[in-house]
């Protein structure tokens, strides 16, 4: 079977069947393993559910009080490996082999639609990597994954924990910094 059903925000999504998935080298060699279907995609599949609770999806969620407490190693691997969910003040771990996507500016090949599902944005044949934009990402998120960016926001907003849980793509400055990617 192609699709599968999720229900997301009470909603039933087609999805892709995750058992179309695997990981695979990157083409490019310092990005790691990455996310590879089985079928061609086409613009408008779902590949990922916004769904905490479906283990197709997601491996485990933590939230930011646990996470806080977390010795600093863990931390970083945590950060590293998740995506921080602003809605649900959560760090997201997903399940094999979805946490290999990588994630692009410009070049990506899906986006997240307005659910915080991922959706094709152009074909992907078989054996294309999928890459997924960054726009989905909190602003904390991004400070984490690139550093530098500190340097464009004020520290008035890197105090801000409401700021810091935005949707990256709300705050010009952050999302043109990620389309140029």
């Amino acid at each position: 079977m192609r699709y599968v059903e999720a229900v997301v925000d009470g909603e039933r999504v087609r999805v892709v069947d995750p058992e179309l998935f695997h990981s695979a080298p990157s083409a490019d060699p310092a990005r790691g393993l990455g996310l590879y279907c089985r079928v061609d995609l086409a613009p408008g599949d779902h590949w990922w559910a916004h769904d905490h609770a479906d283990r197709r999806f997601v491996k485990r969620v933590i939230p930011w009080p646990e996470y806080l407490q977390l010795p600093d190693e863990e931390r970083r691997e945590a950060e590293r490996l998740c995506y921080l969910d602003g809605g649900t003040r959560s760090l997201v771990i997903c399940a094999e082999p979805f946490c290999r996507v990588n994630h692009s500016g410009r070049e990506a090949n899906s986006e997240a639609d307005a659910h915080g599902n991922s959706v094709v944005t152009r074909p992907i044949p078989t054996g294309t990597e999928i890459t997924q934009f960054y726009g989905y990402e909190t602003i904390y998120s991004i400070v984490w994954k690139f550093p530098w960016i500190r340097e464009v926001l004020s520290p008035s907003e890197l105090n801000n924990e409401a700021f810091l849980f935005a949707n990256a793509a709300e705050h010009p400055v952050v999302l043109e910094f990620l389309r140029r990617l």
